[in-house]
Parts: C-alpha cells; sequence; structure tokens
C-alpha cells in the first residue's frame, strides 16, 4: 500500500548563541503567494509560547526566497531560558553551566484567514553558549 507524507521537511539546525541565524527557504509561488508566514522556536513542541520568533521576510519576487532570521539578541536570550529551565529542574542547591539549548522550529505560512496551514519546515535548533560578547 502507498502512503502519503504530508509532513513538512525536517531540517536539524546547529547554532552559536550571539550570533545572527538568516535561513532562506524557496516554494513554489503558488503554494507561497498572498501567505502569512510565521516561524517560532519553542523549548517543548507542546509548548503554548515561543521561546523566539524569526524576523520573517517574505519573498520579493515570484518564486524568490523567503528569509528567516533570529536575531543575535534572541539567539542569546535562548541560554538564558536554558539556563532558567535547568536551574529550576535541579533546584537551588545544584547550580550547573548550560552549555546550549535544545528546542524546536518550524516555519508556517498560511492566508490571511488562518486556513489553509501548511508547515514548510521544522526541526531540532540547538544553540551552543558562546564565549565573546562585546
Amino acid at each position: 500500500m502507498a502512503t502519503l507524507n504530508a509532513r513538512p521537511d525536517s531540517v536539524d539546525i546547529l547554532a552559536y548563541a550571539g550570533d545572527t541565524l538568516t535561513i532562506k527557504i524557496v516554494a513554489p509561488n503558488g503554494l507561497v503567494q498572498g501567505m502569512v508566514w510565521h516561524a517560532g522556536i519553542k523549548s517543548r513542541r507542546s509548548s503554548t509560547t515561543n521561546d523566539a520568533t524569526f524576523v520573517v521576510m517574505p519573498p520579493t519576487v515570484a518564486g524568490g526566497p523567503a528569509f528567516l532570521t533570529l536575531t543575535s539578541d534572541d539567539s542569546l536570550k535562548l541560554m538564558g531560558i536554558a539556563q532558567a529551565m535547568a536551574a529550576q529542574a535541579a533546584g537551588p542547591s545544584q547550580q550547573s553551566v548550560i552549555n546550549e539549548y535544545v528546542g524546536h522550529w518550524d516555519c508556517q505560512i498560511s492566508s490571511a484567514t488562518d486556513d489553509p496551514v501548511r508547515t514548510l519546515m521544522q526541526g531540532k535548533i540547538t544553540i551552543a553558549l558562546d564565549v565573546t560578547r562585546p
């Protein structure tokens, strides 16, 4: 029996805290024309709020790419979230340095009325703790 796979492409991201991350997405014009773009990051898929949101620059020409940007400030803030989650889990007596944020990301498009919705990409995102800070 044949299987219809309607899941989005899976792309895992490895990035560095404090750096700007830009992702280029190319999708058929017929699929994305007139659609609203959304892209976010969560520590748990089931979470109701994003830990960070990508700034989205939709395609400016037919068939052109869209760009998702995680700002340097937001990539650094994810490390703070990871540190807070670890402190909460370990309790006040066990202080440790967390060297990475591990979460999930996806990019969706929707019409102005929110239906239909299509997730273009999704995956795991790992942000490594940086060393140098201005």
